[in-house]
């Protein structure tokens, strides 16, 4: 008997990722699934489970999240309810009709005292409510799942979501100055270029059994690292090279006595290991700016 068509199933399919890849076609032979609140809501199980009720072969790349980061200081059992239950329930469901999973995770897991790019040996320490919930989040997938494929990522930005380069390419066309903490390094990363590599791997998840050792945790994110100041540097001079006026940017340190949520100093990642695993090497965020920015000058 031959099997049936596998799904792509895409939990948080309005989200910045999510978006992304909603917006890729299924990997050839596939179809596409997507999720998305209203209509689910990863904290109830029952849902959940409801959800993938039909998905009898496939993999679940689970992109919902809690993300306001500052907001879950005041708000950590709302961030863990949906980052680490949240989390579980999309596994767990999974793993009872042996689906793998791709579970998004963060940089933010780590202190940023390290002198050099994080690897997945590195010992967790999160500054903040968010990196907590979200590296309970892995264990919680991780412990539901033994077919799971933990990314965790960085810095993401796309064409069509607010973000971080966003934010800067307004600031930038409103303000003569604007002042970017020059002492947080960590590795922008485009939602189109992690859709691709996500959409690209799938496929070889499939079929596999829990022991495989393709499953596991890895980083993945975008290259080169560098500091958010240089970051807006990059899109500034961007903007001037498509011929768009812009402001300054000028360095400034972080405020330690803001409210908020502590970032760390330095969350670069290293990638080697997704690469030698699947052959991908990470991308480079320098690629997509352009496009970017062109988005934005023509959505502004």
């Amino acid at each position: 008997m031959a099997k049936p068509a596998p799904t792509l199933v895409i939990v948080g399919a309005r989200g910045q990722l999510g978006s992304a890849l909603a917006a890729l076609p299924a990997p050839e032979g596939w179809r596409k699934l997507l999720l998305a609140r209203p209509g689910l809501d990863i904290t109830d199980h029952l849902a959940v489970d409801a959800a993938l009720e039909e998905v009898t072969r496939g993999v679940v790349v689970n992109a919902a999240a809690y993300t306001a980061v500052d907001k879950a200081e005041a708000e950590p059992d709302l961030a863990i309810e949906v980052n680490r239950g949240g989390a579980r329930h999309v596994a767990f469901s999974a793993a009872k009709r042996r689906l793998p999973v791709i579970h998004i995770s963060t940089d933010f897991v780590f202190d940023g005292l390290k002198d050099g790019a994080y690897d997945e040996e590195d010992p967790v320490a999160p500054l903040s409510v968010y990196g907590e919930s979200k590296f309970a989040g892995e264990m919680a997938a991780a412990g539901a799942n033994p077919c799971h494929v933990t990314l965790r990522t960085a810095w993401v930005f796309s064409r069509h979501a607010g973000c971080f380069p966003r934010t800067i390419f307004r600031l930038l066309r409103e303000r003569p100055e604007v002042a970017v903490v020059d002492d947080q390094i960590g590795c922008p990363t485009a939602a189109e270029h992690l859709a691709d590599i996500i959409t690209a791997i799938a496929p070889r998840l499939l079929d596999r059994s829990p022991d495989d050792p393709l499953f596991g945790l890895y980083h993945l994110a975008g290259q080169p690292a560098l500091s958010r100041f240089a970051f807006a540097e990059a899109i500034a001079a961007e903007m001037r090279r498509q011929g768009i006026a812009t402001g300054k940017v000028v360095p400034r340190k972080t405020d330690a006595s803001a409210p908020g949520a502590r970032r760390p100093a330095n969350s670069a990642l290293s990638s080697a290991r997704f690469t030698a695993a699947f052959g991908i090497e990470a991308p480079d965020w320098r690629a997509i700016l352009p496009d970017c920015v062109r988005s934005y000058g023509e959505s502004a």
